[in-house]
C-alpha cells in the first residue's frame, strides 16, 4: 500500500518555489541537459551514482540551478528512510566530491 502524505508534497512544492526565487533552477530537463553539457557539469546520471552510500533515502527530485554568484549545482530532494524530505545542494561540476 502506498501512503501519501499532504504535508510532504506541500514541503516539497515550498522548497522547489523557494530556490526558483533565489537561483535560476531549470524544470525543464530537455534545457537543463543542454547546460550540463555545455558546462561540462556532471550528468544527474552521474551524480545519482556517486550519491549512493553518501546519502540515507531515496532522491525524489533533481533540478539544475545556476547560483547567482555563478557556479550550478543539483538542488535534490531525499526521502529520508522515516519519510521526511530533506533538501541538499549538490555540486554540479564535482558531486559528492570526496
Amino acid at each position: 500500500m502506498v501512503r501519501r502524505s499532504g504535508v510532504s508534497l506541500a514541503v516539497l512544492a515550498a522548497m522547489v518555489t523557494s530556490v526558483a526565487a533565489e537561483d535560476r533552477c531549470y524544470a525543464d530537463w530537455a534545457k537543463a541537459s543542454s547546460v550540463v553539457k555545455e558546462q561540462g557539469l556532471a550528468s544527474v546520471e552521474q551524480m545519482t551514482e556517486r550519491s549512493r552510500g553518501r546519502i540515507k533515502g531515496a532522491i525524489v527530485k533533481t533540478q539544475l540551478c545556476e547560483a547567482e554568484g555563478g557556479g550550478w549545482y543539483y538542488r535534490v530532494v531525499v526521502r529520508e528512510p522515516t519519510g521526511q524530505l530533506r533538501s541538499l545542494n549538490v555540486d554540479a561540476a564535482d558531486p559528492f566530491h570526496d
